[in-house]
């Protein structure tokens, strides 16, 4: 096992000339991820194709609850790069399933403020749960009463009395049925 360990990370460099290149394919069988090296000026530089920089990559890796997932996705529009609101509900999917509920929320609430992106009933409910789990129940009742007529649908009922404690339910099934 560290026989194949250190044969996936070697890297052979041969000094032929300052203007060499030399790809070397993993061992993987997974495929599909290469190293490359090439030499320029004397010196080496490795770059990995494993290592892609993706949105998604980039939001997983705020640990901190303090740094901000706005920014992130601020700073991957300046950079020209495109933002579908499929991607961004398979990355407030996988935030999710990682409890990282804060940044999954404020990615929600970015979705929710930007003029080209069309929200529909199962993203509001989605929005209201992470609500209700960041901030409490009286926010997310708060968030469900400001929503327009058209958008309390079965789905984003279902969300707001899924979060609710047993004794809490009560009251908010009296508010849903009014």
């Amino acid at each position: 096992m560290l026989l194949r360990l250190v044969q996936r990370s070697y890297v052979v460099v041969c000094p032929l000339s300052t203007e060499a290149a030399t790809t070397v394919k993993s061992t993987r069988s997974g495929g599909g991820s290469g190293i490359t090296t090439s030499l320029e000026g004397g010196t080496s530089t490795v770059t990995s194709t494993r290592g892609r920089d993706t949105l998604e990559r980039r939001l997983l890796s705020l640990i901190y609850a303090k740094r901000s997932a706005v920014i992130a996705i601020s700073k991957w529009k300046e950079e020209g790069r495109s933002v579908p609101k499929y991607e961004l509900n398979r990355i407030v999917r996988e935030l999710r399933k990682h409890k990282q509920y804060k940044h999954a929320l404020e990615v929600c609430e970015w979705m929710r403020v930007q003029d080209d992106i069309q929200l529909l009933s199962g993203d509001y409910a989605v929005h209201l749960d992470l609500i209700a789990k960041v901030r409490g129940m009286n926010s997310a009742e708060n968030f469900f009463e400001d929503l327009p007529d058209k958008l309390k649908v079965p789905t984003t009922c279902t969300a707001l009395l899924h979060t609710a404690t047993p004794t809490s339910s009560i009251r908010t099934l009296l508010k849903l049925s009014l």
